[in-house]
């Protein structure tokens, strides 16, 4: 028996890990967080690029989602490009957030934005999301140092998750 699997199985699989992608991507866009992290495989990782965080395990995937869905409360994201093998799945798409940060003008940003994904158990064990912060900044008329300052001082008055079942 051939250990070669035929072109069907991955083409299974490729339209298995697109859905996945879109529905994350619905999800998001909603800032419906129970059901993002219901595509997340329980030892999950998001790596946030431009802000440098990563969280590993659903508890800290959903603090991180918190956060920035406060950071971003009408965050969506248009999927319009994806590529895929049996490794990875590759997404372009343009999103669209405004910033809440005390003081300042909210303004409305359309960027694009890159994602790789890797998959476990039918679900996203791993998740790259590429946004220029910088851009965001520029376009928001924000200093890079405001939005991490916005950040920390968010980051610093949240319970973490994990805490809220004891």
């Amino acid at each position: 028996m051939s250990s070669h699997l035929s072109d069907d199985f991955f083409a299974m699989n490729k339209t298995s890990m697109k859905a996945c992608v879109q529905t994350l991507a619905l999800a998001k866009s909603q800032q419906d967080i129970p059901s993002a992290l219901n595509i997340y495989h329980q030892d999950a990782t998001l790596i946030t690029v431009g802000l440098n965080v990563q969280a590993v395990g659903r508890p800290a995937i959903e603090n991180q989602l918190t956060l920035f869905f406060t950071l971003f409360p009408d965050y969506q994201i248009d999927i319009t490009q994806i590529a895929c093998n049996e490794n990875w799945l590759l997404a372009t798409g343009v999103v669209q957030l405004t910033p809440t940060i005390a003081g300042h003008n909210q303004k409305t940003i359309k960027q694009s934005a890159a994602l790789g994904f890797q998959f476990k158990d039918g679900l996203i064990y791993h998740e790259d999301f590429y946004l220029d912060f910088g851009q965001v900044c520029k376009q928001a008329n924000l200093s890079i140092e405001q939005m991490q300052t916005a950040i920390k001082q968010l980051a610093n008055n949240m319970t973490p998750k994990e805490t809220d079942n004891a």
